[in-house]
This record gives structure tokens, sequence and C-alpha cells, in this order.
């Protein structure tokens, strides 16, 4: 790369990558892992930063592998995607077409919230959902949420990573207090 651009020629370079399966090949109830090498890719490149002339900055296709953005019309999988500091980590229950139709999805939240690198309820907002759902509260949500979810919390951690890996601190701020509508006029 420091080949290809001259020093101050470029503001700003991303790097993108995925290292998440194109089709894993799982039955209903299983649980598998699978590295973040895209993530320790990344790392690496930030160890050598100073033979760049321009840092790249992370990006990456959070929990899809990139041929899966097509349209498709079928019955959802109950299934929960979920990222830890080194794997993608991939929970799979049955289609939502046999048994319990969409509450398929409660035991496969109920054997996610057993794994060690599940963080609490309240790291995300996805997290909260992924809680609400292994304790059976609640609606059972569709595959849009359940997709929601998972990049919500995988976003929260790829933050995480990125705050530390630049050396950000973070200073925690007052939660936002919503409007109401006639407040803003």
């Amino acid at each position: 790369m420091a080949r290809l651009i001259s020093q101050n020629t470029w503001l700003r370079v991303f790097w993108s990558a995925t290292s998440f399966p194109d089709k894993p090949k799982l039955k209903p109830g299983m649980l598998a892992r699978f590295p973040r090498s895209d993530w320790k890719v990344y790392e690496a490149i930030l160890s050598i930063k100073d033979e760049f002339p321009v840092v790249p900055m992370f990006s990456d296709y959070m929990l899809e592998f990139p041929s899966d953005y097509k349209p498709m019309r079928v019955s959802p999988t109950a299934k929960l995607l979920y990222s830890s500091e080194n794997d993608y980590i991939y929970c799979k229950g049955n289609s939502t077409k046999i048994g319990e139709k969409y509450k398929n999805i409660f035991p496969v939240a109920a054997q996610l919230a057993l794994i060690s690198e599940m963080k609490s309820a309240n790291y995300s907002l996805g997290n909260s959902y992924i809680h609400d759902l292994a304790n059976g509260k609640g609606k059972t949500g569709n595959a849009s949420m359940w997709r929601w979810c998972s990049t919500d919390h995988h976003l929260a951690i790829v933050d995480e990573q990125l705050t530390r890996a630049f050396g950000i601190s973070r200073e925690r701020v007052a939660p936002i207090i919503h409007a109401e509508q006639l407040q803003l006029v």
C-alpha cells in the first residue's frame, strides 16, 4: 500500500474484509465459532502503522458474507449471530415453519446466553434484546429483529475494539432525553 499511496495525497483509506463464513453448514441446535481473522489482520496492520503513509481505517461486512446481500423469499430460520473479541459465533435453531414457529428463537437465545463471551444486557441495545429472548420475555420478533440485535452488538464490540486500538478515551455522557413534539416548537 505504501507504494500505491504517496504521503499526504489521500486523507483516508479504508481496509475492508471479512472472515465470516460463506455458507456455514450447521444443523438446528448447533453453535459454531469462526475466527475473526479480519480483525486479527487489522490489528497486524496497526502494529506496523508507522510504515503506512495513511493508516487504513477498519471496515468489515459485519455478520454477513458479501454474497448474502441478495434478497430471498423464504421462511426464516431462528438464528442469532454474535461477535466476540476473537470469534464470530453462529447459533442456529429450527425453521419458523415448524414446531413453535417464531418461538423457536427462545432456545437459540438461551443457548447463546450461556457462552462465556456473552456481554451483559446493558452492553448494547442488541444485547438487551438477546437477554430478553433468552429469558422468554416479550415478543419473539422476526428475522429482521434478530439481524438487528446481532448487528447492534457487533457494532458495539467493534467500536470498543477500535477505541482501545487507537487509545481513545470515552467520557460518560448524560443519556439523551427525547423532547416531546411541542418542546421542539
